[in-house]
């Protein structure tokens, strides 16, 4: 077998490959523990990795959901969303939705933006009930829309499959479960 082939079935076998949760643990001797989901993000006619990232700190209780997303993304200026720079929007407008696979939104959190490590870009926010309980149900999938800049840049997406199992990132969160409940769905799940 030639190595282009062997590279193409090899690829073939990932996209066939049913979604799973991931559980990191990025610092050494800490109890932080991350479940993360891969996914694809589009933007500009651009395909790319992206991931969620869900998190709870036992010390702190809070959980936490990142959107990791490489810096090289054309037409894309993420030092605007940078939540640490004097010139950042994303304090004062919500540009992200999170969608169901029905195009329904579930939820427009105030995130942060910040650089990440590996040539990364994380969007962090605190997730609702309502993301939380699709993310414990198979369903189609997640979509992150976050809407450019200027008119004319179109949106950034990322979707992702939902694994049949969820259990391994509701153990990240259990440190938080307190905290989750007490938490409001998204008006548009609202009756």
């Amino acid at each position: 077998m030639t190595l282009p082939l062997a590279v193409l079935l090899a690829l073939a076998g990932v996209a066939r490959a049913e979604a799973a949760w991931r559980i990191t643990t990025p610092y050494q001797g800490n109890p932080l523990k991350v479940a993360v989901l891969s996914g694809e993000g589009t933007a500009s006619g651009n395909h790319f990795p992206a991931s969620l990232e869900f998190s709870c700190h036992p010390g702190a209780a809070v959980p936490r959901v990142v959107l990791r997303v490489p810096v090289m993304v054309a037409d894309w200026d993420f030092h605007a969303y940078d939540s640490s720079g004097s010139g950042s929007v994303s304090l004062r407008r919500r540009f992200l939705k999170i969608m169901a696979a029905n195009r329904r939104v579930i939820d427009r959190p105030v995130y942060t933006g910040i650089a990440g490590d590996n040539a990364s870009f994380m969007f962090s926010w605190q997730p609702n009930e309502a993301l939380l309980a699709r993310l414990t149900r198979r369903q189609d999938g997640v979509q992150v829309v976050l809407d450019g800049l200027r008119r004319n840049q179109g949106n950034m997406q990322a979707h992702f499959v939902i694994p049949a199992d969820a259990s391994l990132m509701l153990s990240v969160l259990r440190p938080c479960s307190g905290a989750l409940s007490g938490q409001k769905g998204a008006a548009s799940d609202a009756k």
